[in-house]
């Protein structure tokens, strides 16, 4: 049911009508119940009309667009956004995911997340682009987790960018916090690596295909992927870490912790910021 409350509200937020999704509690003996509520809900999205998903998607980034045209205005990052809430972002860089979905496992705590920070960079969970946050002025993102450990080009241009534009800077999760499971790929060659990958008996790869960070197609069109690096490092081996919230993943008292210490403190991210450097070794739970 929180699921279904939740998911409701996303896609309301995204501009869909909360008719358009239905939760029918129905058991494998009640097929004429399923069909029926089945049936109903086809009529009543059949008058709501057709969804025009790209206008939607249109009015929705021009909302995103308009706030950040509002940052370049300047403000400090509590609310200068227009909406008054203090502003989240996350990032997945090498890692398994377990700290995105442990966020979600923090229950009910989620709607409050929703209703007090205004989400600008999640890429998991929304559709937002690397030159959305590039536009933000510094310092202006209230509060980010970056799990994950930086594995390659791409990971530690995203922990520099996201250090820049964020007040409080956490390394969330065991990856991000001391290297974890990627970690132990340290103690392997980038050779050894790609050999394990994609020369193995596991892997039918005849004609030896290794990863390249740039490669030409038959149209003349040059793609390129980000430079894999020689050995994981953790978040604060490459940019400064306000605190630090170790955990495989962080447990989900934690994190709610976690939100409700900025919710509870506007205006005082700075302070935050700063104790976090006195404390930079310590767990995010020691405030």
């Amino acid at each position: 049911m929180r699921r279904y409350l939740l998911l409701r509200r996303t896609l309301a937020q995204m501009g869909i009508e909360p008719g358009r999704v239905k939760l029918v509690w129905a058991s494998a003996a009640e097929g004429v119940k399923l069909a029926k509520e089945i049936s109903t809900l086809v009529e009543e999205i059949r008058a709501l009309g057709p969804l025009n998903w790209p206008g939607r998607v249109k009015m929705a980034t021009g909302e995103r667009h308009g706030r950040f045209r509002a940052h370049q205005s300047g403000g400090d990052s509590m609310s200068d956004n227009g909406s008054g809430k203090p502003k989240f972002a996350m990032y997945w860089a090498a890692s398994c995911g377990g700290c995105e979905i442990a966020v979600l496992n923090i229950g009910e705590k989620i709607l409050d997340v929703d209703a007090a920070f205004d989400v600008v960079f999640w890429p998991v969970a929304m559709d937002a682009k690397y030159h959305d946050v590039e536009a933000m002025p510094d310092k202006s993102i209230t509060l980010t987790l970056f799990n994950g450990s930086i594995r390659n080009q791409e990971n530690e241009h995203l922990a520099k960018l996201l250090r820049q534009k964020s007040a409080i800077l956490v390394a969330f999760g065991s990856c991000a916090t001391e290297g974890c499971i990627p970690g132990m790929a340290n103690f392997s060659s980038t050779e050894e690596i790609f050999t394990a990958v994609y020369d193995t008996i596991s892997t039918h790869n005849p004609e030896g295909t290794r990863p390249k960070t740039e490669w030409m197609t038959p149209e003349g069109i040059v793609l390129t992927i980000p430079q894999f690096y020689p050995m994981i490092k953790t978040l604060d081996q490459v940019v400064d870490v306000d605190y630090f919230m170790p955990g495989c993943p962080p447990e989900s008292h934690q994190i709610a912790a976690v939100v409700d210490l900025v919710i509870q403190a506007p205006g005082r991210q700075g302070d935050a910021a700063a104790q976090g450097q006195r404390h930079r070794r310590g767990r995010f739970d020691s405030l």
